[in-house]
C-alpha cells in the first residue's frame, strides 16, 4: 500500500512539473512574442521618424534653393544695372587725360619749409603731469571704478 501511495504521490508530483513546465514554455513563448512585437513597433517608430526628418530636410533644401535661386537673379538683375549705368557714364564721357610737364628748375626747391609742423602728442609741452589723486581720461578711454567687495 505504502508503494502505491507513493507512486500515486510521484505521479501527482511528475504531472504538477509537466505541468507547471508547458506552463513556464507558453509564457516564455508569450513573452518572446511580445518582446518581438515592441521590436518592430519601435523599428517602425524609427522607420517613421527617419523618414520625417528626411522628408523635412528635402523640404527645406528646396526652399533653400528656390530662395538662393531668386536671390542669385536679384543680384544679377542689379548687376546689370549697375553696370548698365557705369557703361552708360563712360561711353558718354570720354576719358581725358591731361598731362602736364614742368621742368624741375619751375619747381620750388624749399617745399619742405612750406609743410607744416605737427605737434607731437608725447612731447614735454603736451606731457600730462601724474599727481596722486589727479584722475585724467584721455578721449576714447573707458572709466574703470574700482571692485569693492568688502561693502
Amino acid at each position: 500500500m505504502n508503494e502505491i501511495s507513493l507512486l500515486v504521490f510521484l505521479g501527482i508530483i511528475f504531472f504538477f512539473l509537466y505541468k507547471k513546465d508547458r506552463e513556464d514554455k507558453e509564457s516564455n513563448l508569450q513573452r518572446e512574442r511580445d518582446a518581438q512585437e515592441k521590436y518592430d513597433e519601435t523599428i517602425k517608430l524609427f522607420d517613421n521618424t527617419v523618414r520625417n526628418v528626411l522628408d523635412q530636410v528635402e523640404a527645406n533644401t528646396e526652399k533653400f534653393y528656390e530662395m538662393t535661386a531668386k536671390m542669385q537673379i536679384k543680384h544679377f538683375e542689379n548687376l546689370e544695372k549697375h553696370t548698365g549705368k557705369l557703361l552708360k557714364l563712360l561711353e558718354n564721357k570720354p576719358v581725358q587725360i591731361r598731362e602736364t610737364v614742368t621742368k624741375l628748375e619751375s619747381i620750388e626747391s624749399n617745399d619742405i619749409s612750406k609743410e607744416q609742423i605737427h605737434e607731437d602728442p608725447f612731447s614735454e609741452d603736451n606731457h600730462v603731469p601724474i599727481v596722486p589723486g589727479l584722475k585724467v581720461q584721455f578721449e576714447g578711454e573707458e572709466v574703470v571704478h574700482p571692485l569693492d567687495i568688502e561693502n
